[in-house]
C-alpha cells in the first residue's frame, strides 16, 4: 500500500517539475490560448487542420478569411529566405 502513495507522489512530482521547465514558445512549446489571425483579428478553430508539412509538425494555422499563415502563437509566417 506503501508503494502505491509512493508511486502516486512521484508521478505527481514529476508531473509539476515538466510543467514548470517545458518551453512556453518556439518551436517545441505548447499553446493553450485561443490564437487570433495578426492581419484580421479573426479567431481561429479550437479543432486545426494543417495546410502544410510545417503546420502538421509544429503546429500553425492559415486564416480562413485573409489567407494569412501564422505559427502555433499567432504570428505571421513570412517566407523562410534560403
Amino acid at each position: 500500500m506503501a508503494f502505491i502513495y509512493v508511486f502516486a507522489i512521484t508521478v505527481v512530482m514529476a508531473a509539476v517539475i515538466v510543467i514548470a521547465i517545458w518551453p512556453r514558445e518556439g518551436k517545441w512549446g505548447i499553446n493553450l490560448s485561443r490564437v487570433f489571425c495578426p492581419k484580421c483579428k479573426e479567431p481561429m478553430p479550437m479543432v486545426r487542420r494543417p495546410r502544410n508539412e510545417r503546420q502538421r509538425l509544429w503546429g500553425g494555422w492559415t486564416c480562413p478569411k485573409c489567407e494569412c499563415e501564422m505559427n502555433k502563437y499567432g504570428v505571421e509566417i513570412v517566407d523562410d529566405e534560403v
